[in-house]
């Protein structure tokens, strides 16, 4: 894999603002060669925070030596929250009173979960971004 050699100070010309990377493949990679894996990269003025589920870590901004984005598993929330919508319907003692109360982006995302799982299917192929920081 090639790498795109940045500064930390331009991670948010190729991440974009606010400076938020969410529902992503994040591992951050330090200078003695430690690997901190997450789903959510945060970036900060003096340092990274990588976030997967409710444990977060924080990697300062000199330590940082690289970072790998990918795109598998983006679209994933999609589809859990559409198969626990589906269940929620499913169940026979009050689905008049579910159906009535689900509100239309819900529904949206259950029947769309069959494409969601697709796109991630496309996602997991695409060859994760390579960035090496240069300090």
């Amino acid at each position: 894999m090639a790498a795109t050699k940045i500064t930390y100070d331009e991670i948010l010309k190729h991440i974009g603002q606010p400076g938020i990377l969410d529902h992503r493949g994040i591992t951050v990679t330090t200078a003695d060669g430690k690997t901190h894996k997450g789903r959510r990269l945060e970036v900060h003025s003096d340092h990274l925070t990588i976030r997967r589920g409710k444990l977060h870590e924080d990697v300062p901004a000199s330590e940082v030596a690289r970072i790998e984005i990918r795109q598998a598993g983006r679209f994933f929330h999609h589809v859990a929250k559409g198969v626990a919508l589906i269940a929620a319907l499913a169940d026979p003692t009050d689905n008049e009173v579910a159906i009535i109360l689900v509100p239309p982006v819900l529904a949206y995302e259950a029947a769309a979960s069959p494409c969601f799982l697709v796109a991630d299917g496309i996602a997991f192929l695409i060859p994760p971004k390579v960035y090496e920081i240069v300090h």
